[in-house]
C-alpha cells in the first residue's frame, strides 16, 4: 500500500507540474537563442522574491491549464529575480522598477511588449494574445506604417496594439484609419476609436466627429455628445489661455476664446475646475479652498461624488470655521446620496476637527464597517478611531 501511494504522488507532482508555465533555467542568451530557433518571442516575468503579487501570479495564474498551454505554446518563457546574479543586469538594462515585470522579447532581446501586476488568467492570457498578434512578433508595424500601409484591419489592429504603450502613435494610426475610411456608418469599436484621440478642435479626427453627427448620435446619446464637444472647445480655450513658463491661466484671456462657444456656466465650471488642479499641483492650498467654495457654493446641482475630494482637501488644510462647515456640508450631501469608505471617513475626519467627537466616531465605525465588507484597507481608518 504504501508503494502505491508513494506511486500516486509522484505522479500527481508530475501531473500538476507539467500544468504550469514551462520556464527555461536557462542564461539569458541561451534563452534567445533558442527563441531565434524556435521562431518565438520571449516571456520574461521579471520578479522579486519579497514581492506579494509575484508569488500570488505563481501559486494562481502560472498553474492554470489554460494559461500554461497558452503560454507554452506561443512563448520561450523565462523567470528571473530582479534583485540576484542575471537579473540585476537585466532589471538595470530594462529598466524594470516594479514587480512583477512582463517582458516580450524578440530574439535579438529587443522589448515587443511589458505589462505588469498581479493578473487574473483570463487578462493574463489577453496579455499574451496581444504579444502574439503578428503585428508584435514581426514587430514591424511603425515601419508597415511609415511606409504608408492603410489596409483598415491594420491599422484598427495597431491602434489596439499601441493605445496603452505608445498612445502618440496610436493617435497617427487611428487619424489615417478615419481619413481613408470609405462607408460613413459606425461600429462601437470605430467610434471608440475615434473619440479616444479627439484633444482638440486642430486633430485629424475631430473634422470626422464634426462632420458625421448624425452616424455617431445613432451610438452615441445627442446630450453625451454635446457634452464632449463643449469639453473639446473649452480645452482649446484653456490652452490658448495657459502660461506655459508656469501653468497658470490668464482668466481674461480664457473667457474671451470660449464666448459664445458654449453655455457661460459651462465655461465658467471649465475655467474653476482648471483653477482648482492648478493651486491643488501648486501646494496653494489657500487660493485652492477659495476657488472650490466659489464653484461649488452649497454643493446644490453637483454630482455629490465630486464633492468629496474638495472637501477633504479643505478639512486637511484648513482651519476657517466657515469653510469646514461648508465642507460638512459637501459631505453629509455625499453620505446621504451613497455611503462610501471614502466620504465617511472624510466627514468623520472633519467632525473630529470640528470638535463633533461622537459623531465622528460614528462615521469612523462605519467608515471601517465598509472597508472591511469591501477587501479594502482598514489602516487609515483604524488610526482615525485610535485618535477618538
Amino acid at each position: 500500500m504504501k508503494f502505491y501511494i508513494t506511486a500516486a504522488s509522484l505522479f500527481a507532482a508530475s501531473f500538476f507540474s507539467a500544468q504550469s508555465i514551462k520556464f527555461e533555467e536557462l542564461p539569458m542568451s541561451e534563452i534567445l537563442a533558442k527563441a531565434g530557433r524556435e521562431g518565438k518571442p520571449v516571456f520574461l516575468d521579471a520578479y522579486a522574491s519579497w514581492c506579494g503579487p509575484c508569488k500570488m501570479m505563481e501559486r494562481n495564474v502560472f498553474v492554470k491549464k489554460e494559461v500554461a498551454d497558452f503560454y507554452n505554446e506561443n512563448f520561450i518563457n523565462a523567470h528571473l529575480d530582479m534583485e540576484k546574479g542575471e537579473g540585476r543586469e537585466i532589471a538595470r538594462k530594462y529598466q524594470v522598477y516594479s514587480y512583477p515585470t512582463y517582458l516580450f522579447l524578440n530574439a535579438n532581446g529587443e522589448v515587443l511588449y511589458r505589462g505588469g501586476g498581479y493578473l487574473e488568467p483570463d487578462d493574463f492570457i489577453s496579455l499574451g494574445r496581444r504579444v502574439a498578434n503578428p503585428l508584435v512578433k514581426e514587430g514591424n508595424a511603425k515601419e508597415r506604417f511609415e511606409k504608408g500601409e492603410k489596409d483598415p484591419e491594420f491599422l484598427k489592429s495597431a491602434v489596439q496594439l499601441f493605445a496603452a504603450t505608445d498612445p502618440e502613435f496610436a493617435k497617427k494610426v487611428s487619424e489615417r484609419y478615419f481619413a481613408n475610411k470609405k462607408d460613413r456608418q459606425l461600429s462601437r469599436e470605430e467610434l471608440s476609436m475615434l473619440l479616444s484621440y479627439i484633444r482638440s478642435t486642430n486633430d485629424a479626427n475631430y473634422k470626422y466627429f464634426f462632420e458625421n453627427k448624425a452616424e455617431i448620435t445613432k451610438l452615441l446619446p445627442e446630450e453625451v455628445y454635446r457634452q464632449f464637444n463643449e469639453q473639446i472647445l473649452i480645452s482649446d480655450a484653456l490652452a490658448k489661455a495657459i502660461n506655459t513658463s508656469d501653468g497658470s491661466i490668464n482668466a481674461g484671456v480664457y473667457l474671451k476664446e470660449i464666448a459664445g462657444k458654449v453655455p457661460a456656466d459651462e465655461a465658467e465650471a471649465g475655467l474653476a475646475r482648471y483653477e482648482m488642479n492648478f493651486y491643488l499641483t501648486s501646494g496653494n492650498f489657500e487660493k485652492f479652498e477659495e476657488t472650490a467654495l466659489a464653484f461649488f457654493k452649497d454643493g446644490n446641482g453637483f454630482d455629490p461624488a465630486d464633492l468629496v475630494q474638495p472637501a477633504m482637501l479643505i478639512s486637511e488644510h484648513s482651519n476657517d470655521a466657515r469653510s469646514l462647515k461648508t465642507a460638512s456640508a459637501w459631505l453629509e450631501k455625499s453620505v446621504m446620496s451613497r455611503e462610501t469608505v471614502q466620504n465617511t471617513y472624510a466627514l468623520a475626519k472633519i467632525y473630529l476637527k470640528t470638535g463633533k467627537k461622537q459623531e465622528a466616531r460614528m462615521f469612523a465605525e462605519r467608515a471601517l464597517q465598509l472597508a472591511e465588507s469591501g477587501n479594502l484597507d482598514t489602516n487609515p481608518v483604524k488610526e482615525l478611531l485610535n485618535e477618538l
